[in-house]
């Protein structure tokens, strides 16, 4: 989420808006400065009266946002929704809600978590002038559909976008002749993104019946060493490669010579990918879930495969039909790289969110 942000306040810039980023000084980002200015944004950080992993209560933000013309907040985003409702409210400012994706959690959380959808979330949308989600589909199956469809007229649909002229093809691209296919995972590695469903894709390259592939996990995080031992159990220590600390560069160039990029998400705490738009962006063809939102980005035997989530099976019969057909893999992967350049961009991104931000005053 904090990528997309990101990737959002600096397009803006580009379209001559000012823009200010407020976040919370995390405990590990006390080496930062309070103010600063990166690629024409405003950078932000403030003290919080409370933290607890990513969430924080900034009660001061009700006073800061006096200045602003337009709040655009990226949710789900806990601590913080009451202050923004409340500065919409009083100071008689636009309010954009991006909602991004549902939380699940099995744990103590998960109550948290409806409290927020329940009770707060409904709050937003009705004060919002505008609700921003990454593609119709989701928005409208996700968890908090009910509320979305309530106030659907606020609706509108601008998908993430990439980097068009960092994340390109190759010239000499020779991924899709070479005897041993190279796959790629990528995804943080840690509980909170246990959704992603790296067990899942392990279980299936254990059951491929081609033997000419190698899988590349790029990630890190509090279940790598969990990952790593099922690797081990599976006697898959041969084909299977983690990368912990992958830098920008170097996960474009794994996206650039990988045969196929794999992005076997379980549930609907994914909402869209980008690892797919970054992949596609680079021609490698992706094979994902058949969730909300996710296919809307990976179009079914166009620019890459679904498969049915959570099912090994199925997914192991789209990766191995894939490395058995390297001509229609390169096929999928140009496919897929028009359909970026076409609607995914950040220039596109940029228009579009422009266009938004001028019509809630017209």
């Amino acid at each position: 989420m904090g990528k997309v942000a990101w990737g959002d306040a600096k397009i803006l810039a580009d379209f001559n808006y000012s823009v200010d980023v407020l976040t919370p000084k995390y405990n590990y980002l006390q080496h930062l400065p309070k103010y600063d200015q990166v690629d024409g944004v405003s950078v932000i950080r403030l003290p919080s009266f409370f933290q607890f992993g990513n969430a924080a209560i900034i009660p001061k933000l009700f006073w800061l946002l006096r200045k602003y013309d337009i709040y655009h907040l990226h949710y789900p985003f806990y601590g913080i929704g009451i202050f923004i409702m409340l500065a919409k409210i009083v100071w008689r400012k636009k309010l954009v809600i991006h909602y991004h994706m549902d939380n699940l959690a099995n744990d103590w959380r998960r109550y948290i978590f409806q409290f927020y959808l329940y009770f707060l979330f409904p709050q937003l949308l009705k004060v919002a002038d505008v609700i921003i989600c990454h593609s119709l589909d989701y928005a409208l199956n996700c968890r908090g559909s009910w509320w979305i469809k309530k106030w659907q007229y606020k609706l509108r649909e601008v998908p993430n976008g990439v980097n068009i002229n960092f994340y390109q093809p190759v010239s000499n691209d020779e991924r899709f002749i070479v005897v041993t296919k190279q796959l790629l995972f990528v995804a943080a590695l840690d509980r909170a993104h246990y959704f992603k469903g790296l067990e899942i894709l392990i279980n299936a390259v254990n059951k491929l019946i081609s033997k000419n592939w190698h899988l590349n996990i790029v990630g890190n995080g509090d279940l790598i060493n969990y990952y790593r031992t099922l690797v081990k159990t599976l006697n898959l220590d041969q084909k299977v490669t983690f990368f912990q600390n992958c830098d920008d560069e170097q996960l474009r160039r794994m996206y650039q010579s990988s045969y196929l990029t794999i992005l076997p998400s379980i549930s609907s705490a994914e909402a869209f990918g980008i690892v797919s738009i970054e992949s596609l962006a680079c021609a490698t063809p992706v094979v994902t879930s058949n969730l909300p939102g996710v296919r809307s980005v990976v179009d079914d035997h166009v620019n890459g495969l679904l498969a049915k989530a959570t099912d090994v099976e199925d997914l192991r019969s789209k990766i191995d039909y894939l490395i058995e057909h390297p001509k229609e893999a390169e096929l999928l992967g140009k496919n897929g790289y028009h359909k970026i350049i076409n609607m995914y961009s950040w220039q596109i991104i940029g228009q579009k969110l422009s266009k938004l931000y001028e019509n809630m005053y017209h």
